[in-house]
């Protein structure tokens, strides 16, 4: 998402009715499905402070929350203040929270949380007045203890975090080449680092980043003179080796994308619109990054939006929630998309929400925090509140 959280947000809906048969530029007939599916279920309030963009995962049993920065009513978008060294795990069998023990790290908001299967590897995020961190810790559900990360070789962090399997693929810059991106890889079994290839990439935040089971991929993101950016590479661990990625169809943006196991699915997110002023998208494109190749997917019966929570549930892209381009006015309506049949069809709304954390859990989707617009619609109002959507 852009740098500010609800800078010149505007309410947009859009309301339809009925079956609407759609087509993709060159993404092939496509049906858009009105019937409303799904229930949720509000969860247990978390037992900690109001924040925004804290590390979260899913662990296989639990969602894990640590970090992010303060948020009060109104007063979101301060980054001069200290962030949060505290986090909760969350129990969705149990409807239950648990505090974690305190972690071996500064506070920081916006740090990557990755599992791999037996911990939570915590690196990066962004201290007071943007202060990049660059260090990490690892925690274990089964021991609750957490770890130090060996010293990482960058001065600052500046694009995506990935977890191959076997290491975390991050990248960064030196403080005298701030414009230069280097790469290294973390492998927590030895608790090391080791360099990779300089990827063929500018230096960048809120970049899209999946793992395909052989390459990495990484597309979009925000450069540092705050211009939204539309290409991307893949990196191939076992070579050591990056290839440029095919032109894509979308407009310059940050959003998010999801691995489907044979393509990767974008869709929406927020770039300049025509004007140069911040806007909301909502269109998206499919990359098979076997053929190198784009195709446009079909037309979705949701508004543009940025903020949204995007996750893949094993057969359907669900897009939930959001803000359009302006205006504390927030989204509580989505979409699910199959791209076996093509057909995109709305999910059941709940309370709306902006940038809050979100993970599909292999049966429900589970969404925590973020923000709520406040009674009178005058402003943004963070919460501790979340809720599971069971399709």
């Amino acid at each position: 998402m852009a740098p500010s959280l609800v800078r010149r947000l505007v309410f947009t809906s859009v309301v339809l009715t009925g079956l609407v048969s759609c087509s993709g530029d060159g993404g092939g007939g496509g049906s858009v499905s009105l019937a409303t599916v799904g229930t949720w279920k509000a969860i247990t309030p978390a037992p900690l402070s109001t924040r925004v963009f804290p590390a979260s995962a899913w662990t296989g049993a639990e969602l894990f929350v640590w970090g992010g920065r303060p948020c009060t009513p109104g007063k979101c978008e301060d980054e001069s203040v200290e962030p949060f060294t505290d986090g909760a795990t969350y129990d969705p069998v149990a409807d239950t929270w648990k505090a974690l023990p305190a972690a071996p790290l500064s506070g920081r908001a916006g740090a990557a949380a990755l599992w791999t299967g037996t911990e939570v590897l915590v690196w990066g995020g962004s201290g007071p007045n943007k202060l990049t961190r660059t260090d990490g810790a690892a925690f274990n559900p089964s021991t609750a203890a957490w770890r130090p990360l060996a010293t990482s070789p960058f001065v600052t962090s500046t694009m995506g975090r990935v977890w191959t399997g076997k290491e975390m693929l991050a990248f960064g810059s030196a403080a005298a080449t701030p414009e230069r991106v280097d790469g290294a890889a973390y492998d927590p079994a030895a608790d090391a680092w080791r360099p990779i290839k300089s990827p063929p990439l500018s230096a960048r935040s809120f970049v899209s980043g999946e793992w395909t089971g052989t390459e990495a991929v990484f597309w979009g993101g925000l450069a540092s003179d705050l211009t939204y950016l539309a290409d991307g590479a893949l990196y191939n661990p076992a070579t050591d080796s990056w290839r440029p990625m095919a032109k894509s169809p979308l407009s310059a943006r940050g959003t998010r994308a999801v691995w489907t196991g044979k393509e990767l699915l974008f869709w929406g997110g927020e770039g300049q619109g025509g004007d140069g002023e911040q806007a909301a998208f909502a269109d998206g494109a499919s990359f098979d990054p076997r053929t190198d190749t784009w195709r446009r997917l079909p037309a979705a019966p949701i508004s543009a939006r940025r903020g949204a929570v995007i996750e893949w549930t094993g057969t359907e892209m669900v897009v939930w929630g959001g803000a359009p381009a302006a205006g504390p006015v927030f989204l509580g309506n989505g979409a699910a998309y199959d791209p076996a049949t093509k057909l995109w069809r709305r999910i059941a709304r709940t309370d709306p929400r902006f940038v809050p954390a979100g993970h599909w859990t292999g049966k429900d989707l589970l969404v925590w925090g973020g923000l709520q617009t406040n009674a009178d619609a005058s402003n943004a109002d963070p919460s501790v509140s979340g809720a599971r959507f069971s399709l």
